[in-house]
């Protein structure tokens, strides 16, 4: 089977992403509608229209309060997944339960590897800058957000490699 190209990977990649999106998008309305009934017009479109996710969180909340910073910690350990949605001002947190180390043989060695399962997730919207609340969220939905992130980070790398390709061309 030949390999495929550029434009096809960065098709099928595409197509990655909208199903990630198909996830997230109607949970995020929904969220929407949850929160404008209580106050409304509290969050606009922009919440759920164009779904950005990131790693590396904005916004006083992680960077001024000692919640976010402790967040922030237990990212770095690897005890979560923090998914950051662009201009919400919110993230996915996945939290993980470690497992207990499993032994391969490659290559004639033995290799360890610890693989942490994902237990439970949840959303948290902050509000106002430095207020923070967490709202259960399906797992799958928290997955996607991390599938979304990844599989737009290699779209990118993509789209590099075809307009690198267009230039050796011409």
């Amino acid at each position: 089977m030949p390999d495929l190209t550029y434009e096809q990977k960065y098709a099928a990649t595409q197509a990655k992403c909208q199903a990630c999106l198909d996830i997230i998008q109607p949970w995020l309305m929904e969220f929407r509608a949850q929160q404008n009934k209580q106050e409304p017009g509290k969050i606009g479109t922009c919440f759920y229209e164009d779904v950005r996710v990131l790693t590396n969180p904005s916004g006083d909340y992680y960077w001024k309060t000692s919640q976010g910073q402790e967040l922030l910690k237990r990212r770095n350990d690897g005890e979560i997944g923090l998914y950051y949605l662009m201009g919400a001002g919110s993230s996915f947190v996945i939290e993980y339960a470690k497992q207990a180390p499993q032994i391969f043989a490659y290559e004639g060695q033995l290799v360890e590897i610890v693989q942490s399962k994902p237990t439970r997730a949840y959303f948290l919207y902050t509000d106002r800058g430095t207020n923070a609340t967490k709202f259960d969220v399906p797992l799958e939905v928290a997955l996607a957000a991390k599938t979304l992130y990844s599989e737009s980070e290699y779209l990118g790398a993509l789209y590099g490699c075809m307009l690198e390709q267009k230039k050796r061309t011409c």
